[in-house]
């Protein structure tokens, strides 16, 4: 299975022999990448950097695109599906934005954008059927249709992080 590594000094590096050896990859440049998800096969990996941009690759971290470029944001946290074709990420900052793509990050469609919210973490179930997301304005919200409609709760806390399980139907937030 194909490992990438993130490196501080903004290069990717990928393994194709289970971590034995590396070798540089990425879009070039010294980016300042910050979180990546990857699908179970490792054919499609997802990266959001400190900037406008996220980067999609579909070739095991060979080649990399980069997509949603439109506003400076924060992207704080992303993920996808195991096959990788439902994708989501969450944004703060002068936009915050969930995003999401259902084929491996070709396309991304803004579906809630509030300036006022912070997305700070995010889940999804095993076939990205279910998303969650926490807000930093104590705010959780929920989509059970692949992302294209939300609700949310207002419960009065921080939260930090966000989790749920393969099926979707238990999800687990901590407190900040």
């Amino acid at each position: 299975f194909p490992v990438t590594i993130i490196f501080d000094n903004g290069s990717i590096s990928r393994s194709i022999n289970s971590g034995v050896t590396f070798s540089s990859v990425g879009p070039g440049g010294t980016i300042p990448y910050k979180n990546i998800k990857m699908s179970e096969d490792g054919k499609t990996q997802l990266i959001t950097t400190h900037g406008n941009y996220i980067y999609v690759s579909t070739d095991s971290g060979v080649n990399w695109t980069s997509k949603i470029t439109d506003t400076p944001r924060i992207w704080n946290d992303l993920d996808m599906s195991l096959d990788g074709k439902n994708q989501i990420v969450v944004s703060s900052g002068i936009a915050g934005d969930i995003f999401i793509s259902q084929d491996s990050g070709i396309n991304w469609n803004k579906i809630v954008t509030n300036s006022e919210i912070n997305y700070s973490k995010v889940a999804q179930s095993n076939n990205g059927q279910f998303k969650v997301s926490v807000a930093s304005n104590g705010k959780i919200f929920n989509s059970s249709d692949y992302g294209l409609t939300w609700t949310n709760t207002f419960l009065f806390f921080d939260f930090s992080s966000v989790a749920m399980n393969g099926l979707g139907n238990y999800q687990v937030a901590t407190l900040s």
